[in-house]
């Protein structure tokens, strides 16, 4: 006897066999999405085209016609991808490149450059406020200039370059970060990395003229390699509330005979790694900074092999603030080493320190030989 299918059964195999059907269709569709660009097309403000592999996103309305930057932004970058910007380039400066990349999406192993070609004229750009890098992929991106002497970034009312709430950013090299003055009237920082932000490097660069050259707070972090320069700045670098800066083997220049403020500045926890690094002043027998090395209240300086001229005071640690100078050398400060109110400096192995001074009864400690 031949038994038919249950009502149930035929329903279930009529639903198989239509969902079967209704996903070709949506796996064909995915493949092809978005369409390619295509010079013959119109677009709506928000359509989506595929260009080099990426997918760019419509920000005005596109008639037929070439393809034009400024009628697009970069969406999802798939793969390593570099965005040219300069005299003559795609996007003539960096305020034009980054609103092209501001809502990019970056897939992982990918990267996205935002590279200053001056083949074709220098860049000399001047910003009304802040430059913000906070990015959602901002660690995938760097900015990279071909020749540090072609590329001026000027700030002449703000803070320079800033970056906030756990951000992180690549790399940044080549370029000269400038307040445009030594008056520092705006008490501005060049480089400011707040709330547990972090910059992987910074290079081949030179900040120059701001109140603080590098100011890292709240458990923020940067790496500064050697090839830096920061010149003619009131402070150098302040590491604060459990920030961390690595900017050894650099040269600080202080400004000279109205020289002020401190070149290493690590407070609450901070810490700054700078051993190997110059601290001096603009000409010989010219005050530099007021102090080279300054930690308080936990902060940590590790100064081993700096060189001190020219300073006020060389080195001071109060309220549990260490430095370690080891091998260090001074010349010509008022005086080197100072340890109060429970501060301590290692200075064993230095070329001997002109003169020293500890706190009396408080728990200071100067370790030298």
């Amino acid at each position: 006897m031949k038994l038919s299918p249950s009502p149930f059964a035929r329903v279930l195999a009529l639903t198989v066999a239509f969902l079967g059907f209704a996903a070709l269709p949506a796996r064909l569709q995915a493949q092809s999405y978005p369409p390619a660009f295509s010079a013959a097309s119109s677009y709506a403000v928000g359509d989506q085209v595929q260009l080099f592999g990426n997918v760019l996103r419509a920000t005005h309305a596109v008639v037929p016609g070439g393809f034009k930057y400024d009628e697009w932004e970069l969406w999802d970058v798939r793969s390593g991808t570099t965005v040219m910007i300069g005299p003559g380039q795609d996007f003539a400066n960096l305020q034009a490149g980054w609103a092209y990349i501001q809502n990019a999406h970056v897939t992982d192993g990918a990267y996205l450059h935002l590279y200053i070609n001056t083949s074709k004229g220098g860049l000399n750009e001047t910003f009304t406020s802040a430059f913000s890098l906070d990015h959602g992929s901002g660690a995938l991106i760097s900015i990279i200039g071909d020749t540090p002497g072609n590329i001026l970034f000027t700030f002449p009312s703000s803070a320079g370059f800033i970056i906030d709430n756990g951000h992180a950013f690549g790399n940044i090299s080549g370029i000269i970060i400038s307040s445009g003055s030594i008056s520092w009237t705006n008490h501005a920082q060049g480089l400011t990395l707040l709330n547990g932000a972090t910059i992987e490097g910074l290079a081949t660069s030179n900040i120059f003229g701001f109140e603080v050259a590098i100011y890292a707070y709240q458990c923020a972090s940067i790496y500064v390699y050697p090839t830096v320069q920061i010149l003619y700045c009131n402070n150098g670098v302040t590491a604060d509330f459990g920030a961390s800066v690595n900017a050894g083997g650099i040269t600080y220049v202080g400004q000279g005979p109205t020289g002020g403020g401190t070149c290493f500045y690590a407070d609450h926890n901070g810490t700054i790694a700078a051993s190997g690094s110059t601290v001096g002043s603009i000409g010989s027998g010219e005050q530099g900074y007021a102090i080279g090395a300054h930690a308080l209240n936990g902060g940590v300086i590790d100064a081993n092999s700096c060189s001190f001229e020219y300073c006020g005071t060389a080195c001071d640690a109060a309220q549990g603030g260490r430095i370690t100078v080891t091998g260090g050398t001074f010349k010509s400060n008022t005086a080197d080493l100072t340890a109060r109110e429970g501060g301590t400096i290692y200075a064993t192995g230095t070329t001997t320190p002109d003169g020293t001074s500890v706190g009396v009864g408080d728990g200071s400690f100067i370790w030298k030989t």
